[in-house]
């Protein structure tokens, strides 16, 4: 065969559209591939984001139930309400007692001590 034979042959037989069916079948696939994707979606994420976040939401919730009622057992045992907080002076505030603090820490150097009192245990 000649290549002016080949050409006229190869120009003859090419189409610029796709043979008949085929959009359809392509069509179809990607409407099954679609769907089957879409059942494994809860909101646009897949089931397992969805348990593992569930999951990490009930850890969550359950500790905080467990410290709560830790905290409610311990505040029986010392004798005090769960919701008193912390026991300020009668008649200073936070704020006086924190200035008050301040005061305290500054005057005595952090390095040094104070009496004859702290010095060291030789038993060891």
């Amino acid at each position: 065969m000649d290549e002016k034979r080949i050409e006229d042959m190869l120009r003859k037989s090419w189409s610029p559209q796709p043979p008949d069916g085929m959009r359809e079948r392509i069509l179809r696939q990607s409407r099954v591939e679609l769907h089957k994707s879409s059942k494994t979606t809860i909101w646009g994420a897949s089931r397992w984001k969805f348990a593992l976040v569930s999951l990490a939401v009930a850890i969550v919730v359950i500790c905080n139930i467990s410290d709560h009622q830790r905290s409610v057992r311990i505040a029986k045992m010392t004798g005090s309400s769960y919701s008193d907080g912390m026991p300020l002076p009668a008649g200073k505030t936070y704020f006086e007692m924190k200035r008050e603090m301040k005061e305290l820490l500054a005057s005595v150097p952090y390095d040094s001590c104070p009496d004859n009192s702290a010095k060291g245990d030789e038993s060891l």
